[in-house]
């Protein structure tokens, strides 16, 4: 069976490739919950119920996924991306089965790690945000890997772009050049999520992870130029979240941002790995940024202490309402299980199988903000 470009869909493997490390989207290991106890985070900062801001009880999707990004259509229906794979239907609570709109034959600069003039035969793009752009068309940001080996191998950020989104029509940009190609070259990163946006004056904005800050950011004329980090005072790269608590146990991970408007930016970061908490940042320009009121706004308290992951947003126009998605461990839905009903006993799955299911919430805009 062909392996798919993003790792998403392990649903479709035999019950050998099941414990290989193919988590949808990229995630961390095989079909097991990551391990910890109900005491891992601190009490002090959790909310009693686990969640601050935000509406509940949340929503089941019914469906399974990482990393995920909504897009709205321009007939007014609803897109889901993980990656590549792509969810259409007409709102989040009515979406379809996943479709993958790109394989990984388009990588032609992840090489082998021990053999660097081959490509690798498990190469993947992963933790993609996707956005849609009036002229470039559909841009996925996201990084690339040999496999899928955390900290032996780098996960370097790079960008495939689409004008339909559709099957046959998308083009790799490779790896990002400038900054984060030198920053790779003289080590391993591990750069695993972040956002891009089209700035006012045309340029190009990406934050991201993996280079030293919690959150770092670099701009570019062009999606496929040199991009350079934006740096402080003493020439280093400027960290974006300074008001992040990072200690030795919680340096950040899984970021993702939200652009309402030029003077309304939102980010989301997982507290660690396994993830305790998700904290949430406000900035008026994209650059200076403070807590959207107390923090952490989710904790696994909100999920009966199950595991929970990464935290996703949009901006509705419409209801004028943050859309919140979030991943959390349970068991997979029948809108993903039941199309294999027939082959279930042949490939190995039980009818309490695990995975990442998505939930929704809302939050009004600025409830707490500006």
């Amino acid at each position: 069976m062909k392996m798919f470009f993003s790792y998403g869909r392990a649903i479709m493997r035999t019950a050998t490739c099941l414990a290989v490390i193919l988590l949808a989207g990229g995630c961390a290991t095989a079909r097991e919950p990551p391990r910890f106890s109900v005491d891992d985070y601190d009490p002090e900062v959790t909310p009693a119920n686990g969640v601050r801001h935000w509406k509940t009880p949340f929503t089941p999707l019914g469906v399974t996924g990482c990393y995920v990004s909504p897009i709205k259509t321009r007939d007014g229906r609803m897109e889901l991306w993980s990656c590549v794979d792509r969810r259409t239907g007409p709102s989040l609570e009515k979406l379809g089965r996943a479709d993958t709109m790109a394989e990984r034959e388009l990588l032609t600069d992840v090489s082998d790690a021990k053999d660097p003039a081959t490509l690798a035969e498990n190469r993947a793009f992963q933790r993609g945000d996707m956005r849609y752009d009036e002229h470039e068309g559909y841009i996925l940001f996201g990084c690339v890997c040999p496999d899928y080996l955390p900290g032996s191998v780098s996960l370097a950020p790079a960008i495939l772009v689409s004008k339909t989104g559709e099957k046959g029509t998308w083009r790799y940009l490779g790896k990002l050049k400038g900054d984060p190609a030198d920053e790779c070259a003289k080590r391993k990163v591990w750069s695993d999520a972040g956002s891009i946006f089209r700035l006012a004056d045309g340029r190009w904005r990406i934050y991201l992870n993996g280079f030293g800050p919690v959150l770092a950011a670099m701009e570019c004329d062009t999606l496929d130029g040199e991009w350079r980090f934006l740096r402080d005072d003493t020439g280093g790269i400027r960290e974006m979240l300074p008001c992040f608590p990072k200690d030795k146990e919680h340096g950040g991970c899984l970021p993702q941002l939200l652009r309402i408007d030029d003077t309304d930016w939102h980010c989301w970061i997982t507290d660690k790995w396994p993830p305790q908490s998700i904290f949430h940042f406000q900035s008026a320009d994209g650059l200076a940024w403070k807590p959207f009121g107390e923090q952490p706004e989710l904790t696994r308290a909100a999920f009966n202490s199950v595991p929970i992951k990464c935290f996703r947003g949009y901006y509705d126009p419409v209801t004028k309402q943050i859309i919140g998605i979030i991943s959390v461990w349970g068991k997979v839905p029948y809108r993903d299980m039941g199309v294999w009903s027939a082959a279930k006993a042949r490939l190995g799955f039980l009818e309490d199988d695990e995975w990442w299911n998505l939930y929704m919430t809302t939050m009004e805009r600025n409830s707490i903000g500006q």
